[in-house]
């Protein structure tokens, strides 16, 4: 008889598991437990990733895209390193930049102009960055359509880069844009548009199956507004002082209990601060756009209008000032800090500073922005690290690369095997094709059986694209997996498993025959191993002291 318990693959084994007598009258364990293992396979893995990068581009950004250019080397050495461990990928990777303008409003002197850069993919530095002799990037490797952005393919062993300019350059390049965009930042809305209202530009960059990641630099909150929003124009008295930032905030967030619109202007901490709700866009409350915009972009499956057919396929990052226990403060700065002709006005007071360099590295709370990257499900696709301090830059990089190789390598069984009861051959596992229709969204599974012992044995399995079959293959040296140790056999494996779609079957990852649409579900039966006192592991349960089950 077994049991089986659900267990997250590669957690720890709970030791108690197996659970052996104590005293009587406890009744004597069962022979043996098992637990339920979920297994990724070839079909789940994803080795297409579009990373891309919204980079702030208004006033006082230039030491932190410095900080950034910087730093990316070493991501790109991490994703390097993923391809020589055995997982690589092909990369897209761009830049866009928070310039949408400021509604139909044109401010300072031409640095918010209507629609800003709208969202597309900027290949070259900005004119003023001083960045001489970059280079344009090449046409997209598959596609031979023109690009604007980097393709990096470590599966082909082919990229994009020009003559003489690797991929640590190009970026660099791509990322310098400057710091004379407009200063009310549409950050969440500069990224909907690049992925969502797609300007030619950016065509080819967005792939159906590949994973997405967008990765937020910036120093202020998010100030996404409707196209036609009167919020900027200078002559909007109701809106407080002209081409102040704190329009954004007063009339973007909401605090208190029950939540309080618009936000006072005057000195003060504001408690229980969360962005103001405006769904129909009507500005009955909040004048920016509701977050749950993006929220749902994000986190919708595309079939429910979202950006990928799993929202399980998207990676968020900030780098941004953090939102310290849901609430901001407010100061009055007398005359206005961003206005000197002006008496006084409210400004938001810096959420994180840079103690021995403040006056390049502070930032302000992004509450909206907060929000959006942490309403993922999945928690381990959501990395926030603050802007001020410039060892995080790395920290939300390699967070970045975790995310990503944790989707682009085959997983493996984290326990040793069981098989079944009547064939002690063939291991213990449930293997499924999972379909999600493109129209209705609406999944079917269909059952693979597995492929027999001879067949996996000798690698040649008969399969077919319409007719798969599944084997236990061996994964040593596979990323992300560690060997097991089998105490009733007395073996250490690295076992995963493999779909096979052809007469041959990879053992590393199955068959690349994937139907569209297509992931799968494997659950394996593992055994659950219990350490016993003298630091040794079993996982069969047995005892004297008990009484034995009337079963």
């Amino acid at each position: 008889m077994k049991f089986r318990f659900a267990v997250a693959l590669w957690a720890p084994v709970v030791a108690g598991l197996a659970g052996s007598c104590i005293s009587p009258p406890v009744e004597c364990p069962l022979p043996v437990v098992t637990q339920n293992t979920p297994v990724r396979v070839g079909e789940n893995v994803k080795n297409k990733v579009d990373i891309l990068f919204m980079i702030d581009n208004s006033p006082s950004m230039t030491p932190k895209q410095t900080q950034l250019k910087t730093e990316f080397p070493l991501f790109i050495d991490k994703l390097n390193s993923f391809a020589t461990m055995g997982s690589p990928a092909w990369y897209h990777i761009g830049v866009v930049t928070s310039d949408l303008g400021a509604g139909p409003t044109s401010l300072g002197n031409g640095a918010c102009v209507p629609g800003g850069q709208g969202g597309k993919l900027q290949a070259l530095p900005a004119a003023n960055s001083g960045q001489a002799g970059c280079l344009h990037v090449g046409n997209d490797t598959s596609t031979q359509m023109p690009a604007s952005y980097i393709d990096y393919n470590q599966l082909m062993g082919t990229d994009n880069l020009p003559a003489g300019q690797d991929i640590k350059a190009t970026f660099t390049c791509m990322a310098d844009v400057g710091d004379q965009g407009c200063g009310f930042e549409h950050q969440l809305e500069s990224v909907y548009r690049a992925l969502h209202d797609v300007p030619a530009e950016n065509q080819g960059f967005l792939r159906d199956d590949a994973l997405l990641a967008v990765v937020f630099v910036t120093d202020e909150d998010d100030c996404s507004a409707p196209p036609n929003t009167d919020l900027f124009d200078p002559s909007q008295s109701q809106y407080g002082v002209a081409n102040s930032s704190y329009r954004c905030t007063q009339f973007g967030l909401e605090y208190g209990m029950p939540p309080t619109f618009p936000l006072p202007s005057t000195q003060g901490t504001l408690m229980d601060i969360a962005s103001a709700p405006n769904p129909d866009g009507d500005k009955a409350k909040g004048h920016l756009w509701d977050i749950g915009r993006y929220i749902s972009f994000f986190g919708t499956p595309k079939a429910s209008g979202g950006v990928k057919a799993s929202p399980d396929d998207v990676i968020l990052v900030t780098i941004s000032a953090p939102v310290n226990s849901d609430s901001i403060d407010v100061k009055v700065t007398s005359p206005c800090e961003n206005n000197m002709n002006i008496a006084s006005c409210p400004v938001l007071v810096h959420s994180c500073t840079l103690a021995s360099d403040p006056t390049n590295f502070f930032g302000d709370p992004a509450v909206r922005i907060s929000s959006v990257v942490n309403s993922l499900t999945d928690k381990t696709h959501s990395v926030e690290r603050s802007i001020c301090d410039p060892p995080s830059y790395v920290d939300a990089l390699s967070g970045l690369a975790a995310a990503i190789v944790s989707a682009i390598g085959a997983g493996c069984l984290g326990a040793p095997i069981d098989h079944v009861k009547d064939n002690p051959d063939q291991p213990d596992c449930v293997v499924e094709d999972i379909t999600t229709d493109s129209h209705t969204g609406v999944p079917v599974s269909t059952t693979i059986p597995w492929c027999g012992k001879d067949a996996c044995d000798n690698k040649s399995v008969g399969a077919t694209a319409d007719s798969p079959c599944w084997c236990l293959v061996d994964r040593t040296g596979a990323m992300n997996c560690a060997p097991v140790f089998d105490p009733d056999t007395g073996t250490t494996e690295t076992l995963g498993v493999a779909i096979c779609r052809e007469a041959t079957c990879n053992e590393k990852t199955g068959s690349t025959l994937v139907p569209p649409n297509t992931t799968a579900r494997v659950e394996c039966a593992t055994k659950a191993i219990k350490t016993t006192p003298d630091g040794g592991t079993t996982s069969t349960t047995t005892g004297s002291n008990c009484i034995p089950s009337a079963n």
